[in-house]
C-alpha cells in the first residue's frame, strides 16, 4: 500500500516562496535591502496579490522579511539561511506521527 498513498501537491504559494527566495539570491541582497512592491511582485510573477500575500507571509513567520505597513517590505536576514519550505511542510507531516510516538511512550 506504500505506492497507493494520496498525491501530495504544492501549492501555488510554496513555488512562490521559493521563487522569491530565488530572487534575493539571484540580485545577491542583503539584509536591509528593500524589496519591489507587491503590485509589481504580483505582475512580474503573474499571480493575484492574495496569493503573494500568502507566499509573504510564510517569508514573515520565517524571519526572512519584515513587511512595513505602508513603508515596503525588507529583507531581514540572507536568504542562504533559510530552512526549505518543503522540509517545514514534511515535517509538519509528520507532526501527528510524532504525537502518537510520544502518547504511546
Amino acid at each position: 500500500m506504500g505506492a497507493l498513498r494520496p498525491v501530495v501537491r504544492s501549492r501555488l504559494y510554496e513555488q512562490l516562496v521559493d521563487r522569491l527566495i530565488e530572487h534575493i539570491r539571484d540580485e545577491k541582497m542583503e539584509p536591509g535591502s528593500r524589496l519591489p512592491s507587491e503590485r509589481t511582485l504580483s505582475v512580474a510573477l503573474g499571480v493575484s496579490r492574495n496569493t503573494l500575500k500568502q507566499a509573504l507571509l510564510v517569508l514573515e513567520v520565517q524571519g526572512i522579511i519584515a513587511v512595513r505597513q505602508g513603508g515596503g517590505m525588507y529583507l531581514v536576514r540572507s536568504a542562504d539561511d533559510v530552512e526549505p519550505l518543503k522540509v517545514l511542510v514534511d515535517r509538519r507531516g509528520r507532526l501527528p506521527d510524532i504525537l502518537d510516538a510520544r502518547e504511546a511512550v
